[in-house]
């Protein structure tokens, strides 16, 4: 792959020639073939060489299992862009997890088989008169999916917010006995005891 050219070639001699990368993600600069090798440098001196390759391979593949390689290492010593770079890779890593769970919520057969939370409430449509002035946030699955995708969350709770947003605006609009608020309510319960495991995982990082 492309992006382990970051690898200094006097650590893995078979490496292509080094050509700068430029990473998808907002949070991250572009990272010189100078960058690249001073980065190895100094997780190498720290005992965390795998971190960049690894995530970087597991975010090529965004329907596979995100590896556990962001470490609870201390980067505190590492200079400041180091520290930025490394910290922008374990939001990349927790981002990945958030895109498989939301996965789940779209597909969920049970509470949301039709896609109901998929796509912007059409209130037009469906002739909801009141429903921009009881519901002042819309969102949706579909929109989160979006913004995740283009690598607009800077934080798996920024996309967890609006996750809780779909569902709460439902539940908010919809009495109790409405089919609509029981399928949000179950799905944001399946959503909160999914997600625990992700905080937690990236708490324990900082």
């Amino acid at each position: 792959q492309s992006e382990l050219v970051l690898l200094n070639k006097n650590i893995l001699p078979k490496q292509p020639p080094c050509t700068p990368f430029t990473p998808a993600s907002p949070v991250r600069s572009v990272v010189s073939c100078d960058d690249g090798a001073q980065i190895m440098k100094e997780l190498t001196a720290i005992g965390d060489v795998g971190v960049i390759p690894a995530v970087l391979a597991a975010n090529d593949n965004q329907d596979s299992h995100i590896p556990d390689v962001i470490t609870s290492t201390d980067y505190s010593s590492l200079p400041q862009n180091l520290q930025l770079h490394v910290n922008a890779l374990r939001i990349e890593a927790s981002l990945g997890a958030m895109k498989q769970l939301l996965a789940r919520l779209m597909s969920h057969l049970a509470h949301n088989r039709k896609g109901t939370f998929n796509e912007p409430v059409d209130y037009k449509a469906f002739g909801l008169v009141d429903y921009l002035t009881v519901v002042k946030h819309p969102m949706d699955l579909g929109t989160v999916k979006k913004t995740l995708y283009s690598n607009s969350y800077l934080s798996h709770e920024h996309a967890a917010d609006d996750i809780r947003l779909v569902f709460r605006n439902a539940m908010l609009y919809n009495p109790p006995s409405h089919p609509v608020h029981e399928a949000a309510n179950h799905l944001l319960e399946y959503f909160e005891s999914n997600y625990t495991t992700i905080a937690n995982t990236n708490s324990d990082r900082k």
